[in-house]
């Protein structure tokens, strides 16, 4: 081999180095022919590839970092270490330190569903979302990345023996230390016969064993959706909810509350009163106007309910505010609540359509996030439901003590600053 041509032969292979290099600090903290010895976290687990096993060990407590079996082909063993040990050179090990993302991308789920709600328990994140046929909850120790999480569906009613069917919208509460599932859904026997339903867990574990405790409602007995729990403090509860006038199909949903049995959440001890209803063009679509999906945020002695407005078919879906502060008298005196009607606080943007039914939550650090879902697209109609994925954000608050609610961040485009994940 003549010396140009060797010198060809070196050239290819340093590009060649470069190139393997260049791959390798694409994938962030993966380390090629490279194991962690000692530390094991205890348990057999397997993965598919080196992300998968990574994405194991951000939802498995006290994982810092994790080693891939890389030539055990299929459900390779994927072993998890409690400390960052010094790496040594071995064949078929690919390792990486789990070091926390300081961005992620929206969504924080890649399944199509809508009607978020979060809650932190302990070092786990649940999130639960609209299914249709049952109540699942997904947990990551990441509130923004439930890809590759946990699932578990808590409750079905093909196992429970019940006739229920179209399952929307639950939320989870802890109330006097024991878990409260609050879910709205249809029965097999009528059509547009939405109630609102509870599950007990006796325990503290949302992964736990659930009951049914039955329909939670008023003596009208209307149709009724998107439930929520605002514990006002010194053991007042109230019960929020989105509802027609009557049981006729009805074009109009509004906003009502009603007053939770002293030490039973499970059932409501005073008539309904109406909070609001969707007048303004903003909250409405033809001759629909839509007030749904309430949640309660509190800020010192403010308490804020945001709700979601206009078509949930449309790209026009939004969030509007109202409240009531502290002192202002009796929240069951419809009056006694403000309301900001001018315009939406969260509206599409950015290439985001229809962002609304959200919930509230915190990192580790204490910031507050809206967790809500949103289209990709502007969409209409079947395919706009459908076609719905979750999202989170961090948001700040005014000078007046008001939620300052973001303009959602471009889709899967856009970096968003990561929580803390320890």
């Amino acid at each position: 081999m003549s010396w140009p041509q060797v010198n060809i032969m070196k050239s290819i292979i340093v590009l060649a180095v470069l190139s393997l290099a260049i791959c390798a600090s694409s994938q962030g903290t993966f380390d090629v022919d490279t194991d962690r010895p000692g530390t094991d976290i205890p348990g057999w687990r397997t993965a598919n590839s080196p992300q998968d096993c990574q994405s194991q060990c951000r939802n498995t407590p006290n994982c810092k970092v994790w080693i891939y079996d890389s030539c055990g082909g299929p459900n390779a063993a994927c072993w998890m270490k409690s400390e960052v040990n010094t790496g040594i050179m071995a064949k078929c090990r690919t390792s990486g330190v789990l070091d926390p993302r300081t961005s992620f991308r929206n969504p924080i789920l890649p399944d199509k569903m809508a009607d978020p709600w979060m809650l932190q328990v302990g070092d786990w994140y649940y999130l639960t979302a609209t299914t249709g046929g049952d109540i699942s909850l997904w947990r990551s120790r990441d509130l923004t990345n439930f890809y590759g999480a946990e699932r578990r569906s808590i409750w079905a009613p093909d196992r429970a023996g019940s006739n229920l069917k179209d399952l929307w919208a639950p939320e989870i509460h802890f109330i006097d230390g024991r878990l409260y599932c609050y879910f709205a859904a249809d029965t097999d026997t009528q059509l547009n016969d939405h109630k609102m339903y509870v599950l007990v867990n006796n325990g503290s574990d949302p992964f736990g064993d659930w009951s049914f405790a039955g329909k939670i409602n008023t003596n009208d007995d209307n149709w009724a959706i998107d439930g929520t729990v605002w514990n006002q403090g010194n053991g007042n509860l109230y019960f929020i909810w989105s509802g027609w006038e009557n049981n006729i199909l009805n074009f109009l949903q509004n906003l009502y509350i009603a007053k939770m049995c002293t030490g039973d959440p499970t059932k409501l001890c005073s008539p309904r009163t109406l909070l609001h209803r969707p007048l303004q063009n903003w909250m409405r679509d033809g001759k629909s106007g839509v007030n749904e999906g309430p949640q309660i945020l509190l800020n010192g002695n403010r308490t804020f309910l945001i709700y979601s407005a206009s078509s949930s078919w449309s790209s026009k879906y939004c969030l509007g505010m109202m409240g009531i502060n502290s002192g202002d008298g009796d929240p069951l005196n419809a009056k006694n609540w403000w309301k900001f009607d001018d315009a939406p606080v969260m509206k599409g943007d950015n290439g985001v359509y229809g962002p609304g039914h959200c919930s509230f939550v915190k990192d580790r650090t204490g910031t507050d996030w809206i967790v809500y879902h949103a289209n990709d697209l502007d969409l209409r109609g079947d395919i706009a439901w459908y076609s719905r994925t979750i999202r989170a954000e961090s948001f700040r608050w005014n000078g007046d003590g008001s939620p300052w609610l973001p303009t959602p961040p471009r889709n899967i485009y856009q970096d968003i600053n990561a929580p803390p994940l320890f």
